[in-house]
């Protein structure tokens, strides 16, 4: 028996094999450290402890759910996304993941969304300690509700997503998740910034019950003005008219609350989580409409439960989680600068979700998981401006349950999952008198869903993991696209469910590079074709959600992580290729690519950190680099409208004191890139013109932006003083 730490070898894929490999190879600077033993892809329960030092804590938990997972997953570690941006700003870490893009609607606090390998937002499965987040009304998660108070860390899981979190995930899952450590900790963080930019936050970590035990507390409170210049173009074809303007009614507030109490016991552990968060916002409208008056509110309060019991037999265990959430939404519009008039609406829903799943040991080499789920939601919408006391009531009753097998064959080098999931929906909605006589404004609907999963790994070497998957998933319509009724946009009873198919390959690989070195790479190729989309369709003085042909994306992803120089050096790169065609047989649509994604995008980020100590004290300088390229991108279906290819800069410095303080500034858009240039097919305008630069069409991003934070936490870790 040797005292060496044990280290599994763990994966994501390779871009450039030849050059892993020449950097891992003995000779090549400092002589290469003794191969790890190798990674065990059936362990029991997969319960893969990494305890090798060398590696960082970051490539580390990477590495770590990219071996558990049978398809391609990845990690963002948010709370270090977060130590050189707003907490409200971590968002725009996940465009630096392979395959995902998110979409902000211009600044901090503003909706968010994000698209994984070309998909909707609304495609996109989202949950937080594993329950659900989207709503059935809107059907797409704004993450500009969930800030770094209460994410710990993002895991995507791109094309299989295993049985246990459902089938609606027809574009991926993101699966946020909170703080899990149990070491003692207080953290206090203030920061200023641009446009306004302000956050007060706190936290707390508490070992209790002798160490069987955690209690975790957060606190915050965030906001911003918004008022970043921006470009009016006025008319196309008359350039005088161009003006730089403020934004206004851009402001947010945010108040957030957590805690949440962890209790573990003889491989049994139970969580309680209670959330309370409010916010305050200007609804600031595209950037040709100023909607001066309009404001929106959100109040809601979460209950999350979850447990969790290993069962005699190695690898098997059961999981439970379950959670009630009641929320008040308010959009106020006095002026009726939105729509065809005045607005006073309140939506309040109450939101109950329960599931368990058991995962056992089977025959030889063999997991079978058996999962079940049951969520109702229950939503009422009063206007109370147009009928008072009279509200529309809509609810969905959503039942699913599954089934995975999953083999391992050779000792663990080869492991082949299958799944199948079927789950029930069942729609009503009783309408009041705000939502018209319409048809559409009240009924019930039912419907049924099957989305079966395969994928396979293979393991030719230790370091090497090859995958490929197929699965069938599904977006059921929204409350608003079925029975929605607000005169000028009525919904559609007869809408059939997106669907769409989506299959993907690639490999990965995982080296040591020298004393304390790290490589994690992959890349991947996919394909997604999917049916039925649904789109609004306007005809005549009414818009109406139907189902069109579908639409198809294709594309290709690479990722590179590594650890360098005994850990200074931390480098991270990743390159997305996509192509989307619309099937969408209107002529002005059909064979154009899909708005708001670009074919190119890539961002790499470069990050120097080392620890020296003067007169006893431990200091640790950092600096960090980031470059972002976002390729051509269509902004409307037509294809007329598209920004040419930019890049965006960000520079960080810092400075941590003896492990306990820690000063950081970052400059984000360091170019003040807040306008390029396109080409309208507009009567007789040759000339191109300047435009804003936007996510979203009409609604334009900030420029250069600065934010100061000062951080203490306590009691304060040791650094490694090298």
């Amino acid at each position: 028996m040797t005292n060496r730490p044990r280290r599994e070898v763990l994966a994501i894929v390779v871009p450039f094999p030849c050059l892993a490999a020449a950097l891992a190879a003995p000779g090549s600077g400092a002589p290469a450290p003794a191969q790890p033993p190798p990674a065990r892809d059936d362990a029991a329960g997969y319960r893969t402890v990494v305890s090798d030092r060398r590696a960082s804590g970051r490539l580390s938990a990477k590495a770590k759910v990219a071996a558990r997972a049978i398809g391609f997953a990845d990690r963002l570690d948010v709370r270090a996304a977060a130590r050189d941006r707003p907490a409200d700003g971590w968002t725009e870490a996940l465009r630096g993941l392979a395959g995902v893009y998110a979409r902000s609607y211009g600044g901090l606090g503003r909706f968010t969304a994000v698209s994984i390998r070309g998909s909707s937002g609304a495609q996109v499965q989202v949950l937080y300690d594993g329950i659900p987040v989207e709503s059935s009304v809107a059907g797409i998660t704004d993450l500009s509700m969930l800030s770094a108070d209460l994410v710990s860390a993002a895991t995507v899981h791109r094309g299989y997503v295993p049985v246990r979190y459902g089938g609606t995930a027809m574009g991926g899952l993101l699966h946020l998740t909170s703080d899990e450590g149990r070491a003692a900790l207080t953290t206090a963080r203030i920061g200023f910034g641009s446009f306004g930019a302000y956050e007060l936050r706190a936290r707390l970590r508490r070992p209790v019950a002798r160490g069987h035990g955690t209690v975790h507390a957060a606190a915050a409170l965030a906001g911003a003005t918004g008022d970043f210049p921006y470009l009016d173009p006025g008319a196309p074809h008359d350039r005088s008219d161009d003006r730089t303007r403020r934004r206004r009614n851009n402001d947010y507030g945010r108040l957030t609350g957590q805690v949440k109490v962890v209790l573990r016991r003889r491989g049994r552990l139970l969580s309680i989580q209670p959330v309370v968060q409010v916010r305050e916002r200007g609804v600031p409208g595209p950037a040709g409409a100023a909607w001066s008056g309009a404001r929106s509110s959100e109040r809601i309060g979460w209950l999350i439960l979850g447990g969790r019991a290993l069962l005699p037999r190695p690898g098997s265990l059961v999981r439970m989680r379950g959670s009630i959430r009641g929320s008040r939404r308010s959009f106020r519009d006095p002026e009726g600068t939105v729509g065809l008039g005045r607005d006073d609406e309140v939506q309040a829903t109450v939101d109950a979700f329960g599931a368990a799943s058991l995962r056992l040991s089977a025959w030889r080499g063999a997991f079978v998981e058996v999962a079940a789920d049951h969520r109702i939601e229950h939503t009422r919408l009063e206007d109370r401006l147009a009928a008072p006391g009279d509200p529309t009531v809509g609810r969905r009753l959503r039942a699913g349950t599954g089934i995975e097998i999953e083999q391992s064959f050779d000792g663990g080098r080869v492991v082949v999952a299958a799944a199948e999931r079927v789950e029930a929906f069942e729609t009503r909605v009783a309408p009041g008198a705000a939502t018209g006589p319409a048809p559409a404004a009240g009924g019930r609907d039912i419907r049924f869903a099957h989305t079966p999963r395969l994928g396979i790994r293979v393991r030719p070497h230790e370091a090497v993991r090859i995958r490929a998957t197929v699965g069938r998933y599904v977006r059921p319509p929204t409350l608003v696209e079925l029975f929605g009724d607000r005169g000028w946009a009525v919904g559609n009873p007869s809408l059939a469910f997106e669907r769409g198919v989506n299959a993907d390959g690639g490999l990965s690989l995982d080296l040591p590079v020298g004393p304390r070195g790290r490589l994690l790479a992959a890349a991947a190729g996919y394909v997604t074709r999917s049916w039925d989309l649904i789109t609004w369709v306007q005809a005549g003085f009414v818009t109406r959600p139907q189902n069109v042909p579908g639409a198809l994306a294709a594309g290709a992803e690479a990722s590179l992580d590594a650890l360098f120089a005994r850990g200074v050096v931390d480098l991270h790169a990743s390159y997305t290729y996509l192509w989307t065609q619309n099937l969408d047989p209107a002529p002005s649509s059909y064979g154009r690519p899909l708005p708001g994604r670009p074919a190119h995008h890539a961002l790499a980020a470069l990050r120097l950190a080392d620890t020296v100590v003067r007169d006893g004290v431990a200091l640790t300088p950092s600096l960090g680099y980031e470059a972002e390229l976002v390729g051509a991108t269509n902004l409307d279906p037509s294809g007329r409208y598209t920004l040419p290819a930019r890049i965006f800069h960000a520079v960080s410095a810092g400075l941590a004191i003896d492990g306990w303080l820690h000063l950081s500034v970052a400059v984000r858009n360091l170019a003040d890139r807040r306008t390029t240039t396109v080409r309208l097919p507009v009567g007789n305008l040759d000339e191109p013109i300047r435009v804003p630069v936007a996510d979203v069409l009409g609604y334009p991003l900030p420029g250069r932006s600065v934010w100061l934070s000062a951080a203490i936490a306590w009691p304060r870790p040791r650094p490694e003083v090298r």
